[in-house]
């Protein structure tokens, strides 16, 4: 049963608390029909329970933030080690793609030189310059060797 505060007695170690602290000290006396003792037994719990929910959000709410921070960091190191990888693996492509290039240019090339300028003439596959070289080639009779070391 709770205690009628209006008749309540200030207790004069409660006059040196502060206004509000006073007040709530007399509403928990009233309102669990506490002595003196026991309030304060009480409110120091109270504070405890209350310190550690406090702290509880404060670290939650400061490793969120620390996270988010960290992402932040860590994706924009990502994103530039992405950009090396990226352009080391675009020089590397270029790189490969000319001695590929390179290689199938001396297999399969087929070119002569001017007699101008000196200067390499391709023969470009299907080309009129192609089309003309094959013509030459059945007039003339061109064949395998193996197949005249047959006949």
């Amino acid at each position: 049963m709770a205690r009628d505060t209006s008749r309540v007695e200030v207790v004069p170690a409660l006059e040196k608390l502060p206004k509000g602290l006073r007040k709530a000290m007399v509403n928990l006396m009233s309102r669990e029909d506490l002595e003196l003792e026991q309030a304060y037994e009480r409110v120091t719990t109270l504070l405890e329970v209350n310190s550690e929910a406090f702290d509880k959000a404060v670290n939650s709410k400061s490793n969120s933030i620390y996270k988010s921070r960290h992402m932040t960091e860590l994706n924009r190191a990502r994103g530039t080690l992405e950009r090396g990888a990226s352009l080391r693996a675009s020089s590397e492509h270029k790189r490969g793609y000319q001695e590929g290039f390179n290689q199938g240019k001396l297999q399969y090339e087929v070119a002569y030189r001017c007699s101008i300028c000196d200067k390499p003439i391709t023969i470009i596959p299907m080309s009129e310059g192609h089309k003309a070289l094959v013509n030459y080639m059945v007039e003339h009779g061109w064949h395998h060797t193996s197949c005249q070391e047959n006949e």
